[in-house]
């Protein structure tokens, strides 16, 4: 491949030596199947015409336009480049696409897979399904909660997101501000549930819900502004957890003077499987003192397994 001199692929090119190319542009060269060639500096002979690209663009395309996002501007472009590429050139009076369509059978086909100068990033996926990237928030399916999962920035302004098998599972624009939250409602299909909005409504269906709802409310309200905002933020945990783990987390929560969400997701992150484990100690404490038969001393079995 025939290579101008750029700082970003050519590092030295004196002649009568071997041209030294930047590491990551042979890495490039070696995953597209080609080999660079620098052409001789200052000899604009050995390389080929592109007068005033960009002037041109800005001058046809850019001035006067207005693109909200990185995909409008891609689809508005497209169609403003096969456009041109279907009008006879005025100098050499070809129409490009036609002269494309000759120069293609010598064209080698692009690797299936992208080249990537850095390696992905780990991400652990919150109980929210929610991953976090340069201070924004962004949903990933809910199958991947509490999972680590890879991400890669592309372009400065492209998220994707990948599995540990490196399978693509999101890819989405980035936001350009700080402290926001993209939630897509198609990574919660299935588990979504119908939450209530009205005060009313929230303080029924919580109590309804969990077994010591009631008793949320009657000792949350010295400590919370408004509690129903709380109980309804709790009551959509419901898409990711069965309502006896929110119900044993609750419970934790109350005893321990714990009523805020925050605080509550916190405890959920944790120490879930301690309270979890807990409770199935509880249970199994219960039936022996209620069926002490179900215990019996090691000597029962000395006589040579009697049972």
């Amino acid at each position: 491949m025939l290579i101008d001199n750029p700082k970003a692929l050519v590092i030295e090119n004196i002649e009568g030596k071997e041209p030294r190319y930047n590491l990551d542009a042979l890495r490039m060269a070696t995953h597209l199947g080609v080999e660079l060639n620098a052409c001789a500096p200052y000899r604009a002979r050995t390389k080929g015409k592109i007068e005033r690209p960009f002037n041109y663009i800005e001058e046809q395309f850019i001035k006067g336009n207005s693109f909200p996002s990185m995909e409008v501007l891609n689809a508005a472009g497209k169609k403003f480049v096969d456009e041109w590429c279907n009008q006879k050139h005025g100098t050499t009076k070809r129409v490009p696409s036609e002269a494309f369509q000759e120069e293609s059978l010598s064209l080698l086909a692009l690797p299936k897979k992208h080249f990537y100068k850095s390696e992905s990033k780990p991400r652990k996926v919150s109980i929210d399904s929610l991953i976090s990237v340069d201070s924004n928030k962004y949903s990933v399916p809910v199958k991947f909660v509490d999972k680590t999962v890879r991400i890669r920035v592309l372009y400065g302004y492209r998220l994707k997101v990948y599995d540990l098998k490196n399978n693509c599972i999101v890819t989405r624009e980035l936001d350009r501000g700080r402290n926001k939250t993209r939630k897509e409602d198609l990574h919660y299909d299935g588990v979504a549930v119908k939450t209530p909005k009205s005060i009313p409504e929230i303080k029924r269906k919580f109590t309804e819900t969990f077994v010591r709802g009631s008793e949320y409310f009657e000792k949350c309200g010295n400590t919370v502004q408004q509690p129903s905002y709380h109980a309804r933020q709790f009551l959509k945990l419901q898409e990711l957890y069965s309502v006896e783990c929110l119900d044993l987390i609750l419970g934790h929560c109350i005893d321990n003077g714990i009523y805020e969400i925050d605080g509550i997701k916190e405890t959920l992150k944790a120490k879930a499987l301690d309270i979890l484990v807990g409770s199935l100690g509880d249970v199994a404490t219960a039936a022996t003192e209620a069926n002490p038969d179900l215990i019996r001393d090691l000597s029962y079995y000395k006589a040579g397994g009697q049972f």
